[in-house]
């Protein structure tokens, strides 16, 4: 949590490379401390720094993607950021997976598509036609 509210002044102040190699040390710092733990105090001081770390990378992250990728990818690569690992979780394989997203603020739960495709990269209801014509196997 305290990592979490911070990530956005830090990230400001020193930039989102230098926050990112300041997590990563911190994270690592945290790893040695709760391996080389003795006690209940070292132990959790450890535990800590980690998610302190994590924190501060579970912010930055999206952001330095989205600022260095190319507008016409942004969707795409935040995403991936976001779905990839717990579509790792799962054990799914990502070409069963689809992942649809719309232009626009939606509720949970609620599917927009444009007949004719919006203006972002999808196109429209022909998406879901080409993804009937997928076979689909079963392990």
């Amino acid at each position: 949590m305290v990592g979490a509210i911070s990530s956005g002044w830090i990230a400001d102040s020193i930039g989102r490379k230098r926050a990112m190699r300041m997590s990563s040390m911190v994270y690592i710092a945290g790893w040695i401390t709760v391996y080389l733990s003795f006690g209940f105090v070292s132990f959790y001081s450890g535990r800590f720094l980690l998610g302190y770390g994590i924190g501060v990378l579970s912010y930055v992250i999206p952001v330095f993607i989205v600022e260095i990728t190319p507008k016409n990818h942004r969707g795409t690569l935040a995403t991936t950021n976001q779905v990839g690992p717990l579509a790792a979780y799962y054990k799914l394989p990502l070409n069963r997976m689809v992942v649809f997203h719309d232009d626009k603020s939606l509720p949970c739960g609620v599917l927009c598509l444009h007949h004719k495709g919006g203006h972002g990269s999808h196109n429209g209801t022909g998406l879901v036609i080409e993804l009937e014509k997928l076979p689909i196997y079963d392990d």
